[in-house]
């Protein structure tokens, strides 16, 4: 969802919380910079800042023991990464890598081997480090949260999700709350006042089932046409499952294929009846595109669902996995946590079958008997409705 509203000034008393791993200066070819010059001094890290007194907040989720629904997500960043780079303290004043920052950034040993240089680094300038072990996006909105009582903050991120959960809780801060990025300084207070009292009781909940770091987008539908969708009044009832911290699996489930029958303008209508009209409409028109179909009603649905409440239950709570991840469609892979996926058949069994003594014909006969195959099937056209039926309601 795109930031809304002007760009502030930020005072320059204010308490800074710098979510950036490197911040985004404009450089020149092999421009560097020290790590640390001075007690006191803003670091260009996942940190949190106060002008007097400095703490230095390391997300140091991808070297952990703890499982997370971002494991899957960082798996996916490392298929663009660059190889094992050397950082070494006593190479600190002479190292200079000119490789890409989201390369370097995305080898998980890279990355690591940062924080550990940039803690021990400023611990020699007095300044206090403190390591998360699981996402820390839930901690620093937090801490920020908290400093906002007593003084106007700056959080500097990139990221949206910090900005969802900043809307959603500034109406707790007592003094200014701004969020700066790379285009400019927000306040945040002025977004939450420009939206509707359903968008920022729905925020969070939106931002989650439309799409984030944990739950798949959906295809072909915008997350900000969605949220004006979600928030006109009609699915009032279901979405408020996804804010019940107590809601049992049934519910959560029940609610996720009710919402996503009024995102297809199918209410009381079968994911799988969607699914089968949608793709004999596309196919009529010799244009098919698998993403823009609705999931089943079994398990992609369904999972779809668990993962964006685990999702927004953490970013309403500001606790990272405040279930177990396993009950919520996870599971526990080689890497970490990963998507549970589809536990139906590619297809059919006969259809499989089918399929595979075709291809014996066609191995054995050079396609005769194939060809007499097809040609009988062909004239049974309420099989092959059937089967055709069958396979687009367990597409996935």
């Amino acid at each position: 969802m795109p930031v809304s509203g002007h760009r502030s000034h930020v005072p320059e008393n204010s308490v800074r919380f710098d979510l950036a791993l490197f911040h985004a200066p404009v450089y020149t070819t092999c421009q560097t910079c020290k790590l640390c010059s001075r007690k006191g001094h803003i670091l260009r890290s996942k940190v949190l800042c106060r002008v007097c007194k400095v703490n230095l907040c390391l997300n140091a989720e991808i070297n952990c023991f703890i499982n997370s629904p971002k494991d899957h997500d960082h798996i996916r960043r490392t298929k663009n990464s660059c190889c094992d780079l050397q950082i070494r303290p006593d190479m600190i004043h002479d190292m200079i890598h000119v490789t890409p920052r989201a390369k370097f950034m995305d080898n998980t040993h890279n990355k690591s081997e940062l924080i550990h240089l940039l803690s021990s680094t400023v611990w020699k300038s007095q300044i206090t480090v403190v390591q998360y072990d699981n996402d820390a996006d839930t901690s620093i909105v937090r801490a920020a949260l908290a400093a906002a009582t007593e003084d106007s903050v700056e959080v500097r991120a990139e990221d949206v999700d910090v900005l969802i959960m900043l809307v959603y809780h500034s109406s707790s801060s007592n003094h200014p709350l701004f969020l700066t990025t790379s285009k400019g300084s927000y306040d945040v207070r002025r977004i939450r006042e420009a939206l509707s009292e359903r968008q920022r009781r729905y925020l969070v909940f939106c931002h989650a089932f439309t799409g984030c770091d944990t739950v798949s987008a959906i295809g072909c539908h915008g997350k900000t046409t969605l949220f004006d969708r979600f928030c006109a009044g009609d699915i009032d009832e279901h979405m408020d499952i996804f804010l019940d911290v107590r809601a049992t699996k049934d519910e959560v489930i029940g609610g996720g294929i009710t919402i996503f029958q009024h995102i297809y303008n199918a209410p009381g209508t079968t994911l799988g009846a969607i699914r089968y009209n949608m793709f004999a409409r596309k196919a009529a028109a010799g244009l098919i595109k698998p993403k823009t179909l609705p999931p089943t009603e079994g398990p992609a649905a369904h999972h779809h669902s668990l993962r964006a409440y685990l999702q927004t239950r953490d970013w309403m709570l500001l606790q990272g996995m405040s279930l177990d991840p396993s009950d919520y469609g996870w599971t526990v892979g080689v890497h970490g946590n990963e998507p549970v996926p589809t536990l139906n058949p590619m297809a059919p069994e006969d259809l499989l079958q089918f399929r595979g003594a075709i291809v014996m014909e066609i191995t054995a006969t050079g396609g005769t008997a194939a060809r007499k195959m097809m040609s009988s099937v062909s004239q049974h056209a309420e099989v092959v409705k059937a089967l055709h039926a069958r396979i687009v309601s367990m597409m996935v």
